[in-house]
């Protein structure tokens, strides 16, 4: 009589196929090439906060996964911003970064498996979220955790899919520096965060790195009230200037010490009347 052979393993069903070279059973997940380090390079608009969508090789799967627009076969990959960076036009088509998959502990091995199981300790850190660059509960604008006590939770995609790459950009965003030509002038009032300062609608017509702005209309703010804000809104207007992405601690009345105004563009520069 024939009996069929017991499992060597149970619990995990029927064992992977055997390896001839190694010697024991292959391993069914693609080591890649370690440190888990690749090129990404920027295929979409960037109208996403937290991730922008990139093309490049997947160290994982040996593989480069192209994009296009509607081609299910060139998917493309969804790459986490640094935190700090998570604003939309932060990044233009065309841009290449380096990325790395960040890991960081689970609650238990079943949330996530894409990682080695690492113990969540101290419990009081609410940060659990495998390989996965996360993203903030509530925080600042930019991304960034407004206090220890925000959670990081897992951070996915338009598509529902988890992301797992994170771009490596300490750089400025937003284009740095503008030069622009002045459209209308208001003076912002007790709801905004810029209340008592002028903010001029502008349009830009140069940039220092981000040619796609030119001809694109924002808000310029005279933060330090020395430029704009020395005389009326319809003096300003029709003058040409520049401006510089920032964010600054804010001086409003009523606001906490510490507490940080949204990324804008501020004044940096007001030519003078004709």
């Amino acid at each position: 009589m024939w009996r069929k052979r017991r499992r060597p393993t149970p619990h995990f069903k029927i064992p992977s196929p055997f390896n001839p070279i190694h010697g024991d059973q292959a391993n069914l997940r693609q080591d890649g090439t370690s440190p888990f380090c690749a090129m990404m390079q920027v295929a979409a608009e960037d109208t996403y906060d937290d991730y922008v969508i990139c093309r490049g090789f997947d160290t994982r799967i040996l593989r480069f996964i192209d994009y296009a627009v509607g081609d299910a076969n060139k998917p493309g990959i969804s790459v986490a911003k640094p935190f700090g960076k998570r604003l939309t036009g932060t990044y233009e088509i065309g841009e290449v970064y380096p990325a790395l998959l960040p890991t960081q502990g689970n609650a238990n091995f079943q949330d996530f498996r894409q990682v080695v199981f690492t113990p969540p300790s101290p419990v009081a850190v609410n940060w659990r979220v495998g390989q996965n660059p996360g993203v903030v509960t509530g925080g600042l604008e930019n991304g960034q955790p407004d206090d220890l006590t925000d959670e990081i939770a897992i951070l996915y995609d338009h598509n529902s899919k988890v992301v797992n790459w994170l771009l490596m950009d300490g750089g400025g965003g937003g284009g740095k520096r503008i030069f622009f030509t002045v459209d209308s002038a208001a003076t912002a009032g007790t709801g905004s965060p810029y209340n008592g300062k002028m903010v001029l609608t502008v349009t830009i017509v140069g940039t220092e790195s981000r040619p796609t702005l030119i001809g694109t209309s924002v808000d310029v703010t005279d933060w330090s009230t020395c430029l704009a804000n020395a005389e009326t809104t319809a003096a300003v207007v029709g003058r040409e200037g520049w401006a510089f992405w920032g964010i600054f601690e804010s001086l409003q009345a009523g606001v906490d010490a510490g507490t940080l105004t949204p990324y804008h563009w501020a004044l940096d520069g007001l030519c003078c009347p004709p």
